[in-house]
């Protein structure tokens, strides 16, 4: 949320309305807002339209919006970092499946939970934020060569020099996960009812 607003939590959002900006349906900038609202009662108005999350941010900065949901915490700390020196913004939810280490404080989205349906709508929907830019072979790529991909991967973003190349080019490396994590979490999202996928697709087809 933008400094100037009146939302100083998340619990605020249950009487004082927010208008939110979005790329568009599809998007997480969208879509996790609609969610918010139609599963938790959060008082938003989502504003599509935007053709990138770069022009959302802009209009977060000329007031046009009160602010945006999907921005990752590496994206911010390196790509906006005055916001955070100068205090203009503030988080008020995380998209994580786990709090973030530096954001101990900051509850999840996942704590507004309070049935097992909410949680499974949850992990289907975050699931693209926390997986963020994976990686994918090849169908029937043979067990030995994924394994000495997987680890040759896990070995390149954990070598320090790796990390500050990284640094350098202004990129962060946060938790990436191994190629066993992803593989889980894609299992996990593909067992998804079919009841939860439609509530879901209603929810989101209703704002188009």
């Amino acid at each position: 949320m933008w400094h100037t607003t009146r939302i100083k939590s998340l619990d605020d959002l249950r009487t004082i309305e927010a208008v939110m900006g979005g790329v568009g349906i599809g998007s997480a900038s969208a879509d996790y807002a609609i969610m918010a609202k139609e599963m938790f009662g959060l008082k938003f108005k989502v504003i599509t339209g935007y053709r990138a999350s770069t022009d959302v941010k802009l209009a977060m900065e000329r007031g046009e919006i009160d602010g945006t949901f999907a921005n990752a915490w590496s994206s911010i700390r390196t790509s906006e970092p005055e916001w955070l020196a100068d205090k203009k913004i503030r988080i008020i939810v995380q998209h994580g499946f786990k709090k973030h280490p530096d954001l101990p404080d900051v509850p999840l989205f996942f704590e507004l939970a309070k049935t097992e349906v909410d949680r499974q709508a949850l992990v289907m929907m975050l699931a693209r934020q926390e997986a963020a830019k994976p990686y994918f072979a090849p169908p029937d790529i043979p067990p030995a060569r994924l394994a000495i991909l997987r680890r040759a991967f896990d070995a390149a973003v954990r070598d320090p020099r790796f990390a500050a190349l990284a640094s350098k080019a202004g990129l962060a490396l946060d938790g990436p996960m191994t190629g066993e994590e992803l593989a889980a979490l894609v299992a996990k999202v593909s067992q998804t009812p079919a009841a939860v996928v439609q509530r879901i697709n209603r929810m989101l087809a209703d704002k188009k």
